[in-house]
């Protein structure tokens, strides 16, 4: 589920402007078994939507795909190269914010070309506002620079779209 809140940071329990449905099925990458030079840290997950969820965040052209710990540990530098290229830029809208301020869900996808796709959604801590949010994405309406997200293309990469809440 697609969980939403206010300009006021604070989670609207119950009442989910977005129109998405609820979604028991997420995946948090542990490790486990897999081979990696990168772990998830705690305000990191990767959320796998249900059908319905992923076609309206993502859209029906696209395919659901997982990303691994890897494909995050280069999502992480694409987000870092967005927060530099701010700070380079005429307006900073992430001011002298550090990506390492925000809890990170990565929904990944392939997209119709069959590039590697991340959506990232970035919300400012404290993450026990939203103690759903390793199940649920966190859709906020307003909040300006605590709330953005962005996608990165893996295949490419590079990032898109980046967009901050108010801006």
């Amino acid at each position: 589920m697609l969980s939403s809140c206010s300009t006021k940071e604070q989670h609207t329990s119950g009442r989910d402007t977005s129109g998405i449905s609820h979604t028991d099925s997420t995946r948090k990458i542990d490790g486990g078994k897999q081979t990696s030079t990168y772990q998830l840290s705690p305000n990191q997950v990767v959320i796998k939507l249900n059908d319905d969820d992923f076609n309206k965040l993502i859209g029906k052209n696209n395919r659901s795909w997982t990303p691994d710990e890897n494909d995050i540990g280069s999502a992480e530098k694409l987000i870092q190269q967005c927060f530099d290229d701010q700070k380079r830029g005429t307006v900073n809208y992430l001011l002298e914010r550090t990506p390492g301020e925000y809890n990170n869900q990565f929904v990944g996808y392939l997209a119709p070309n069959g590039d590697k796709m991340i959506w990232v959604n970035c919300f400012k801590r404290p993450k026990e506002d939203y103690p759903e949010w390793k199940h649920q994405i966190i859709i906020a309406e307003g909040g300006g620079n605590n709330f953005f997200n962005l996608k990165v293309n893996l295949s490419q990469n590079t990032y898109t779209d980046l967009k901050i809440n108010g801006k």
